[in-house]
């Protein structure tokens, strides 16, 4: 499950999530080549979980992490 939506990991992010407009100019090129990612802590580079990577940009771009 992803630890940011709650939905399936083996199935994409949900519309509430994936509705959310991403600004991809501000993402590595290759991003998404992956669909789960690790999410972790900028500060303390410790691994929060695993999450959609649609759900990862959501994180990255409206809430700064």
């Amino acid at each position: 499950m992803c630890m940011y939506c709650g939905g399936s990991l083996s199935e994409v992010a949900p519309v509430h999530v994936t509705s959310k407009s991403i600004n991809w100019k501000l993402f590595p090129k290759g991003f998404l080549d992956y669909p789960v990612h690790l999410q972790h802590c900028h500060k303390t580079g410790m691994t929060e979980g695993a999450v959609h990577a649609y759900c990862n940009a959501v994180l990255w771009q409206y809430d700064g992490r």
